[in-house]
C-alpha cells in the first residue's frame, strides 16, 4: 500500500491528447491558470494531491472519454528534469524550486 501525503506539495506532469479543437482550446486555457506550460499539450503543475484531483475533476466535465486521453505523472523531488534542445524559458532565466532547479537545459 502506497501512502501519499495530501499536505506536502508536489510535482506533477500532465499531459494530454484531445481530438476536439474546441475541447482541445478549454482544456489548454483551464491547465495554463495552474500549471506550467512545459511543451504543447504537456504541462507541470506543482501543488498538493487534493489541488490536483479537484482540477481533474474540472478537467472530466471537458474531455469525452472515449476519444481524449490525459495522463497525469508524479515527478521526482530527487532528481531534476534534464532537458535537450529548445529551452522553455529565455536564456539567463532559470524555473527555480526550493529544493533544486526544475529543468536544466542542455543545449547543444
Amino acid at each position: 500500500m502506497v501512502v501519499v501525503s495530501i499536505t506536502r506539495k508536489r510535482r506533477f506532469l500532465i499531459c494530454y491528447d484531445i481530438a476536439d479543437p474546441k475541447r482541445l482550446v478549454r482544456m489548454h486555457r483551464l491547465l495554463s491558470k495552474h500549471a506550467l506550460p512545459v511543451q504543447y499539450s504537456v504541462f507541470m503543475m506543482h501543488t498538493h494531491v487534493l489541488k490536483l484531483e479537484s482540477l481533474l475533476g474540472e478537467l472530466e466535465t471537458i474531455i469525452k472519454q472515449t476519444e481524449d486521453d490525459v495522463r497525469v505523472y508524479t515527478l521526482s523531488d530527487q532528481h531534476a528534469p534534464i532537458v535537450s534542445g529548445r529551452a522553455i524559458m529565455p536564456d539567463g532565466l532559470a524555473l527555480i524550486d526550493s529544493q533544486a532547479d526544475l529543468f536544466q537545459n542542455r543545449a547543444a
